[in-house]
């Protein structure tokens, strides 16, 4: 996501739904959100050992799929939904997830920006996210 190009406030929003701090400073608020994007490919590359070949799970496929609609819409996100499992995603179901939200975004026509992920639970649905650089269609 190119954080330059984002408004002060667009900033805030952004820490404030990633659950970082704000404040009132773009340059700080920009390098907040980066070292949070950091943090995500750091710890997807510590089970990257664990990943599979494209095309092969060990898990059945998680049944998506269908945009949440009790969410406001976000400019810029692409979003789908899960059946929720009881305790949350496991370890497992949580990266089929992510993969079929980054693919059904690319299906989509949206060109991904970083990696899916999972914002919470709406309706008994949960919701996983990607960023796709300002919602235009590749």
């Amino acid at each position: 996501m190119d954080y330059e190009q984002m408004s002060t406030r667009e900033l805030q929003e952004e820490c404030r739904r990633r659950g970082l701090p704000s404040g009132r400073v773009k340059a700080e608020l920009a390098q907040r959100l980066t070292d949070a994007d950091a943090e995500v490919v750091s710890a997807d590359d510590d089970f990257a050992d664990e990943l599979l070949p494209a095309g092969e799970t060990d898990a059945a496929d998680p049944e998506p799929v269908q945009p949440v609609s009790a969410l406001p819409a976000t400019p810029g996100v692409f979003r789908l939904d899960f059946e929720a499992e009881a305790g949350g995603p496991d370890e497992e179901t949580h990266l089929a997830c992510r993969q079929a939200t980054l693919q059904a975004a690319s299906e989509a026509g949206y060109v991904p920006r970083g990696d899916a992920y999972r914002t919470g639970t709406v309706d008994g649905r949960e919701v996983y996210e990607v960023a796709t650089g300002g919602g235009d269609l590749a």
